[in-house]
């Protein structure tokens, strides 16, 4: 019996693809257009295949829009953890608006009573404006269906209004009136700003 040759061998173990003026073509030409349809089918699928979810936010969006749950820890004046429930995962969330007293700043620490008595242990609802470079979400927090809590903290003169990142009307107003009123922090005739107070601290 013979044995086939190389080239029988060779041509039956591969069968190039059959496109339209291939057969025309030889050897490296072959291969050249070959690798052409490849990279055009593979770059096809790279541009159309679904991307999956957006976890990357680099503009301050953020992840959720709205959310409720029970608030499990209060870290200071302006800053709390919420548990949604179930399986979901804890928030930490930073009331949008307002800037507390640092603890380690006269009233920073009855700032951080006045709203755990607010919230803590309590259901809260949230209306998320941003995310924080800490990755924490910012909101209005709301308890009882109708305490709006970051107006309340300035009311009782226990947070700032943050101006450089809220132009909010009602809490400017409501600034004003705890100053005026001497109420909380305001009963220091010259109080630190909490930004001026971190600045300082380093």
């Amino acid at each position: 019996m013979k044995k086939k040759s190389r080239k029988t061998q060779s041509s039956s173990a591969f069968q190039w693809p059959k496109l339209p003026g291939l057969s025309n073509l030889r050897g490296k030409g072959k291969v050249a257009v070959i690798l052409a349809v490849l990279a055009a089918i593979f770059g096809f699928w790279e541009k159309n295949k679904d991307p999956g979810p957006k976890t990357k936010r680099t503009n301050g969006s953020a992840r959720i829009q709205s959310a409720s749950g029970k608030v499990v820890g209060v870290h200071d004046g302006d800053t709390i953890t919420v548990y949604p429930g179930g399986n979901e995962p804890q928030l930490k969330v930073r009331l949008g608006g307002i800037d507390a007293p640092e603890l380690k700043q006269p009233f920073g620490g009855a700032s951080k009573a006045t709203l755990s008595a607010m919230v803590f242990n309590k259901k809260v609802k949230l209306t998320v404006t941003d995310e924080d470079r800490y990755g924490r979400l910012v909101a209005t927090v709301t308890v009882d269906g109708v305490t709006n809590v970051n107006l309340a903290m300035i009311r009782a003169g226990m947070a700032w209004h943050y101006a450089a990142y809220s132009s909010d009307a009602a809490l400017a107003e409501a600034q004003r009136d705890a100053r005026s009123s001497r109420r909380g922090l305001w009963s220091d005739r010259s109080p630190t700003a909490p930004w001026d107070f971190r600045k300082k601290e380093g």
